[in-house]
């Protein structure tokens, strides 16, 4: 009788055990669940920004980045082509221009940008001077070149 009194005690706290366990390890997976539900977010919430800042019409891209579509697309070409600049695993080329272009043409600060794209400071901060070097060695294709007015010019200007 003692013997079994004994071994029952002993299955109650084995089972006892394995339900605080697997608590633990559903405890466990719910936080991993909730980390990357977050991350989804973040990402949906980055992409639908640059959407709507960009390609969504014309208009915004204008009011935004100071730009159209088009032109918008031909200098992304251009620094992904000529100045061999890649995207990262945190941030498109788009997303770097587009945020390079929003700084400049609203003269915001990084704390500002931050807020709006759900980016850390330090990465916006790199990216911006990423693609501020590479607009600035462009400029031997991106600024025309003075060509002289000759003598025999005709034009009344």
């Amino acid at each position: 009788m003692i013997f079994q009194l004994r071994m029952m005690h002993t299955m109650i706290y084995v089972m006892l055990f394995m339900v605080v366990a697997m608590a633990a390890r559903k405890c466990r997976n719910r936080r991993m669940l909730s980390y990357a539900h977050q991350t989804l977010h973040r990402h949906q919430i980055r992409s639908l920004n640059l959407d709507k800042m960009v390609f969504e019409s014309d208009r915004q891209s204008l009011v935004n980045c100071r730009m159209d579509r088009r032109t918008f697309a031909k200098l992304c070409h251009l620094v992904k082509t000529v100045r061999g600049l890649k995207e990262t695993r945190n941030m498109s080329v788009e997303e770097m221009v587009v945020n390079f272009f929003h700084i400049i043409g609203h003269h915001t600060k990084n704390r500002v940008n931050k807020r709006q794209v759900v980016r850390s400071g330090e990465t916006i901060s790199k990216q911006f001077h990423a693609i501020q070097k590479s607009v600035l060695r462009l400029h031997l294709l991106l600024f025309k070149k003075d060509v002289p007015i000759g003598d025999n010019s005709t034009d009344s200007r």
